[in-house]
C-alpha cells in the first residue's frame, strides 16, 4: 500500500485527555508505519475567528475550559455545553467554509478526529471538497453525552468504540454496525506497555521515594485540581503506612501549595512531566478523577483506582466510575471525605491483590488496534 497521509483532529488547550489519544496513536503509528506521513490540526486554530470566548474573556474557548479545570469549577462544564451548543449552531456554516478550506489546501487521505463537538461539521466540510474521505473518530470516553457530543449518526464517520457502552450507544442512534469498531479500551500511550523496573526498589530510592513503603499516586489530569489538597491533608493520619506522590500538571500554584503544606506524610510533588508510566508502575493504587485516560493508564499498568464521582463530577466522566464499581478494579467513593478508610483497606495486601487480579483480566491493546484499523479502511478505499 502506498504511503498515507493522516491527519489528526485534536484540541491541545483544553485539559489533556484528548492530546493524551492522539500522542498515543501518532506514537504507535509512527513506529509501526514510518512511511506515514502525519499531521495535526488544531480545531481551536481552524476557528479562531469566529470563537466568541476570545472576545468575551480574552482567551479561546479551549483555554476557558482549561481554566475551568485548574480552578475546580466543574459546575461551569454544563453552562459551557449550553454555550458551546449555541456557538456551533449559529457558526456553522461559516466554521464548514473555513475547514472546508484548510482540507482543499492539505488534501488529506484519512482525517482520524479524537475530539467531540466538532465531528458534524468535519464529515460535511470533507464532502465538500474531498468526498469519500475517511473519518475515524476514536472516542476518547467509555459513554456518550448526546445530543451531538460525540456522535452524529447522520453522517458517515467510522467510530471507534473502547466500551459495551459505546457500541449499545451507537447502535441505538442507528449507526451502521459496519461503521462501528470495538477496540478493547481507550487509546494508551505505547510507554505504557514497556515493562517495569527490574529492580522496583532502586527506581523508588533513585526518586527519593522510600522502596518499602506503599506509594499512592495522585493524578488528576493535565491541570490537576485543588482537591489535591484535602486528599493529602486527610491521609496525612496514614504517614506511618504510607507514601504520596503528586502529580499537578502545568498548575505551578498547586505545585507551590503542596510542597508549601506542612505534613508528617512523605509525599514527593511534580508538575508537569513525561514520566507518567514509569511513576504508575512505581505506584500501589492511584486517586484522581475518573478520567477515561487514567483510568485506562491504571489498567494497563495492573494499578487499582480510587475516583470521586459526584455533582461536581464532569458529565463525560460519571459513566467511567460507574465503570470501575461494576467491573470491581477500584473503589468509587462520593466524596474523598471517605478516603481514609478506603486507603485503609488497599493497603491491606489480600484486598489489593483481589483488585490486581481484576486488572489482569482487562487486557488493553486499543492503540495498536486503531493502527491496524486506519490501515483496513485506507486499504478498502483504496481498492473500493
Amino acid at each position: 500500500m502506498r504511503s498515507l497521509s493522516v491527519y489528526f483532529l485534536t484540541t491541545k488547550r483544553g485539559g489533556g485527555v484528548h492530546e493524551s489519544v492522539r500522542r498515543a496513536i501518532f506514537a504507535a503509528m509512527e513506529s509501526i508505519h514510518p512511511d506515514w506521513t502525519l499531521q495535526t490540526v488544531d480545531a481551536g486554530d481552524q476557528i479562531a475567528a469566529l470563537d466568541p470566548y476570545k472576545r468575551i474573556f480574552g482567551m479561546d474557548g479551549d483555554e476557558v475550559y482549561g481554566w475551568m479545570l485548574q480552578k475546580g469549577w466543574h459546575w461551569l462544564d454544563h453552562p459551557m455545553r449550553c454555550l458551546n451548543n449555541i456557538f456551533f449552531y449559529f457558526n456553522y456554516e461559516r466554521g464548514v467554509a473555513l475547514f472546508a478550506e484548510y482540507w482543499r489546501q492539505t488534501q488529506p487521505d484519512i482525517v482520524i478526529s479524537v475530539i467531540p463537538w466538532y465531528n458534524l461539521g468535519l464529515w460535511d466540510s470533507l464532502q465538500r471538497v474531498k468526498p469519500g474521505t475517511p473519518v475515524i473518530v476514536v472516542i476518547t470516553d467509555l459513554a456518550d453525552n448526546p445530543p451531538h457530543f460525540w456522535f452524529e449518526p447522520e453522517t458517515g464517520c467510522h467510530w471507534v468504540c473502547g466500551s459495551d457502552k459505546l457500541v449499545e450507544q451507537a447502535l441505538s442512534l442507528g449507526i451502521s454496525s459496519e461503521k462501528i469498531h470495538r477496540v478493547s479500551g481507550l487509546a494508551v500511550h505505547p510507554r505504557f506497555y514497556e515493562p517495569s523496573p527490574l529492580n522496583r526498589r532502586l527506581a523508588r530510592q533513585q526518586l527519593n521515594l522510600d522502596p518499602d513503603l506503599p506509594l499512592g499516586i495522585i493524578l488528576f489530569g493535565a491541570l490537576g485540581s485543588p482537591v489535591m489538597v484535602e486528599i493529602v491533608q486527610r491521609l496525612d493520619e496514614l504517614h506511618q503506612q504510607l507514601q504520596l506522590l503528586c502529580i499537578c500538571g502545568h498548575n505551578e500554584k498547586l505545585v507551590h501549595r503542596l510542597r508549601s503544606l506542612s505534613t508528617r506524610i512523605q509525599k514527593q510533588i511534580l508538575g508537569f512531566t513525561t514520566d507518567i508510566p514509569l511513576y504508575m508502575k512505581l505506584s500501589d493504587f492511584l486517586i484522581g478523577k475518573p478520567g477515561g485516560i487514567s483510568t485506562s493508564e491504571s489498567l494497563v499498568t495492573g494499578l487499582p483506582l480510587i475516583v470521586s464521582c459526584n455533582a461536581q463530577t464532569l458529565r463525560q466522566e460519571r459513566y467511567n466510575a460507574t465503570w470501575i464499581a461494576e467491573q470491581q478494579v477500584g473503589k468509587a467513593i462520593s466524596s474523598f471525605q471517605e478516603i481514609v478508610p478506603v486507603v485503609r483497606t488497599l493497603l491491606e495486601i489480600d484486598e489489593r491483590a483481589a483488585l490486581q487480579n481484576r486488572i489482569a483480566q482487562h487486557q488493553n491493546y486499543a492503540v495498536f488496534e486503531i493502527v491496524d484499523l486506519v490501515k483496513k479502511i485506507a486499504e478498502q478505499k483504496l481498492n473500493s
